[in-house]
């Protein structure tokens, strides 16, 4: 609950040095629920970490559904008119929301299926889907801070052997140094 609120509270306060005031008030706007969500868990009665897990999951799978239906689009689009373009960036998602805040909500997506300790087909799949989408988003900071969770992840809390966990680090920091410039 505190980290979303002290999200919040740090894109207020950018208000008080933008040089674009009513964009910038926009962005908080839309960002609103880094602050409501976490207020109405505070106020809910306490919840059991199955629904809480529950809630994660359906979440995950709704940006699935999300992620499946801009690529669907993307290709239709491409077919009719044979521009590349369309699945990158700001042509693969409408621009309220946009990119970067899509790849925001897709990494949340993105960081349910990576933590889980037993994946199905279903699971691998989405994993895949959802990396991909984040990827043709292609906002590098998002997609460098979602590699540096991730090795942190492995680096603390999976429960792997130590040899795995070297190997996933090593493979993501290379990855981070070559192709993130």
């Amino acid at each position: 609950i505190f980290l979303p609120v002290m999200f919040f509270i740090i894109l207020t306060m950018s208000l008080l040095w933008t040089n674009n005031f009513d964009s910038t008030l926009s962005g908080v706007q839309k960002s609103l629920s880094f602050l409501v969500i976490p207020a109405v868990f505070i106020v809910i009665p306490k919840i059991s970490k199955d629904i809480q897990n529950w809630i994660i999951r359906m979440y995950s799978f709704g940006m699935l559904v999300y992620a499946a239906t801009y690529l669907i689009l993307a290709s239709i689009n491409y077919y009719h008119t044979h521009n590349r373009e369309l699945f990158f960036y700001k042509y693969l998602v409408p621009e309220d929301p946009g990119s970067i805040y899509m790849s925001v909500f897709a990494s949340f997506a993105l960081f349910y299926f990576v933590q889980l300790k037993k994946k199905n087909n279903i699971d691998k799949i989405a994993l895949i889907l959802i990396s991909t989408f984040i990827f043709l988003l292609s906002s590098k900071s998002i997609i460098t801070i979602d590699f540096v969770i991730i090795i942190c992840f492995y680096a603390f809390y999976a429960k792997i052997s130590q040899g795995t966990k070297a190997l996933t680090i090593s493979a993501v920091s290379l990855f981070l140094f070559f192709f993130t410039k």
